[in-house]
């Protein structure tokens, strides 16, 4: 939400980049916008203990030179249940 504004025409088109245990899945671009909203699921298979936690990026799309890189997340997991 209210995601820095990277394009000329004042938005961003942003997308996210989500890691787990070695493995990456991107959801689609939101095209011009800087308050996006993401209704997709993604599945990970889960390990015990897990090698690296989950890891979300945000980035702007651009169809010409590099993405930018717009912000990170690490949640934390819960315990698992006994």
């Amino acid at each position: 939400r209210d995601l820095a504004r990277k394009d000329r025409n004042g938005a961003s088109d942003p997308f996210v980049r989500l890691r787990y245990n070695g493995k990456v899945q991107e959801s689609t671009v939101v095209k011009k916008s800087c308050y996006p909203r993401w209704n997709e699921t993604f599945e990970f298979e889960l390990a015990e203990p897990p090698e690296e936690k989950l890891c979300v990026e945000v980035w702007d799309w651009d169809l010409v030179g590099r993405n930018d890189f717009l912000g990170k997340v690490s949640p934390q997991t819960p315990a698992p249940l006994p």
